[in-house]
């Protein structure tokens, strides 16, 4: 199984999280040409055992507005407007020098998609200077550094099984943003079937209206099975399974001899005819643009977007059912341009929090706030004497990790796991444990921008 990985790009900015704008901004040719779209808003979601935890606004808070209430941005927004000044035709490198120079409010004018039509709205932010005071412990490593994330598309390509080939394309020059209704043309003899495989399909966002639908969704599909039958003729073959020994008088010599014969068995094989199933499945759903269907100028089916996945089963079981496999394509088939939604993982692990004295990596010159090295009750002066892991495959590298390098050791390699110290503090020697503080991330982005 191969597996497609996405790879993020780590900012270097001075911003809180580590991040290098304060909103990340991507051009499309198929969705709000001819203005920005917002790719990531730098939000995380933390969770605590699973649990939802918390979400914050890494680089901003949103602000009130007129009416009391808090309006956020959106992933997918089109950005019109920023502090009243038009952003049509806007480049990347534009927006950045507008939004990330500003030190006060932003005011945003957005278009956001919801899923009873298209809304322009006013949006307010102001920049941040430095994290939550929750995630201050973490240090500033909130981008997801090095953190390898899969779309939706690759995931599916990476789970398709022996024999499946899918193959999905787009109209670029059509903006799918403008999309908000669609509709079905089903001309099968098997309506119910057909309509059942395309209310499978992802159409987040939009709205099936038999009026007046922007898309319309067509289905062919096809199962061809065949039957062939191979005669096995009877064959047969002998086996030697095994040996026996047994004692026979010899009147001549008047002694017991030893003889020894050989069991062998015979084996029939064959003589029945088998049978195989063989199968052949193919399914393509398509979306047309209604509103150049009745063009006469167009001499070709104004599709705008098209997946296909054909199968060959060389021996089908018995109880195969086709229907399951359409069923199943079309849940892959995450109506364009949603499968850009990348959702990546990651766990942080709190560093341990202390400044080291220069000349003596072992003694702490100082204990930030909230750390573990605070809630573990270490002070400045604190001297290391020893540190071990709770983890009998990493004791030997941290004790010498320790050894070599005091805190800094432990700070910089060792943050992730739970350690018994020994420490000098003045005359007295004393045991501790620094015990792991970790958070497990989610955030969301999109990717193919131009």
């Amino acid at each position: 199984m191969t597996l497609f990985i996405v790879q993020i790009v780590s900012a270097q900015g001075n911003l809180p999280g580590g991040f290098e704008h304060i909103i990340e901004v991507g051009q499309y040719s198929d969705w709000g040409r001819g203005y920005l779209t917002i790719t990531d808003d730098n939000v995380v979601r933390v969770y605590e055992e699973g649990k939802l935890k918390g979400l914050y606004n890494l680089t901003y808070f949103p602000i009130k507005n007129e009416k009391g209430k808090v309006k956020e941005l959106y992933k997918g927004d089109l950005v019109l407007e920023v502090n009243g000044e038009s952003a049509k035709g806007w480049t990347k490198e534009q927006f950045y020098r507008k939004v990330d120079n500003c030190k006060d409010v932003i005011t945003f004018k957005v278009r956001t998609k919801f899923d009873d039509g298209i809304k322009d709205r006013i949006v307010s932010i102001q920049p941040k200077n430095e994290l939550d005071d929750d995630l201050k412990p973490f240090g500033n490593d909130f981008t997801l550094k090095d953190v390898k994330g899969i779309t939706p598309e690759q995931e599916r390509k990476s789970k398709l099984v022996k024999g499946t080939l899918f193959d999905e394309r787009t109209d670029n020059d059509y903006d799918f943003f403008t999309c908000t209704k669609y509709d079905y043309l089903i001309t099968s003899n098997n309506p119910l079937l057909d309509k059942d495989i395309l209310n499978k399909i992802g159409c987040a966002d939009m709205k099936q209206d038999d009026e007046s639908p922007d898309l319309l969704f067509t289905i062919a599909r096809d199962a061809d099975e065949s039957i062939s039958s191979t005669y096995i003729p009877p064959t047969s073959r002998t086996v030697n399974v095994g040996s026996k020994t047994r004692t026979q008088y010899n009147y001549i010599t008047k002694q017991n001899d030893y003889i020894t014969t050989q069991k062998n068995k015979t084996i029939y094989e064959g003589g029945y005819t088998h049978e195989t199933k063989t199968m052949d499945l193919f399914l393509e759903i398509a979306a047309l643009d209604v509103k150049r269907i009745n063009d006469k100028t167009i001499t070709y089916p104004p599709i705008v977007w098209q997946a296909t996945v054909k199968r060959h089963v060389s021996d089908a079981a018995k109880d195969f059912e086709t229907s399951k496999n359409f069923m199943a394509w079309a849940t892959w088939m995450n109506f364009p341009p949603y499968d850009r939604r990348v959702i990546v993982e990651k766990t942080i692990y709190a560093p341990l929090g202390v400044i080291c004295d220069s000349n003596d990596p072992k003694i702490i010159v100082a204990v930030e706030s909230g750390s573990r090295a605070e809630k573990a009750g270490l002070r400045p002066g604190d001297k290391l004497l020893k540190a071990e892991s709770m983890h009998d495959i990493w004791k030997k590298d941290i004790k010498k990790g320790a050894n070599k390098n005091g805190w800094k050791a432990l700070d910089e390699w060792y943050a992730r796991y739970d350690l018994n110290i020994e420490i000098k503090r003045g005359s007295e020697k004393k045991k501790l444990v620094l015990d792991q503080m970790k958070l497990e991330l989610s955030r969301v982005y999109w990717i193919g921008a131009k």
